[in-house]
């Protein structure tokens, strides 16, 4: 687990050099780095901690949005988690508990955003969870969060 100075993605594709700049969030000056040769794309996340950086797999976070982008408009119910912007691909995230979020692959990350106020305690606590959420909850519905990540329910078609 790392909380992050700079987040980055990086592509791998059939052309020699990136030809995007690779996704910097701190004061980290934009900057090109240079990808091999592959016949398949890879996406990978780096996340520098001062001088230590860890390498995250999204493997199956970029399946799961190709499997979404078949079944609604940019793969998510938002343009901004479409990440179409900024490039790269959306996070699939899994479950979370209190500060801490884990994604379909395995990463784990550390929630700073805390779905931008309404998880002042952590999402998923479980005095809430039991006492407000249980009677309403289908049993196989676990991991509800209200951070506005993409999850593998999300593409599931709503029947009325």
């Amino acid at each position: 687990m790392a909380a992050s100075s700079g987040v980055g993605i990086l592509w791998q594709s059939n052309f020699t050099q990136c030809q995007r700049p690779t996704l910097v969030f701190s004061t980290s000056p934009r900057r090109c780095i240079p990808c091999y040769s592959s016949t398949a794309t890879t996406i990978r996340m780096t996340v520098s901690v001062g001088e230590k950086q860890k390498t995250f797999t999204l493997q199956k976070s970029e399946e799961a949005f190709n499997k979404a982008k078949e079944l609604m408009p940019g793969g998510v119910n938002s343009p901004v988690r479409a990440f179409k912007s900024v490039g790269g691909q959306p996070v699939v995230i899994d479950s979370v508990k209190g500060s801490h979020m884990w994604d379909i692959d395995g990463n784990e990350y550390i929630d700073y955003v805390g779905s931008w106020g309404p998880a002042i305690i952590g999402n998923a606590d479980d005095e809430v969870y039991f006492f407000a959420l249980t009677p309403y909850l289908d049993e196989n519905l676990d991991n509800h969060h209200s951070f506005p990540w993409p999850r593998p329910l999300a593409g599931l078609p709503a029947f009325c």
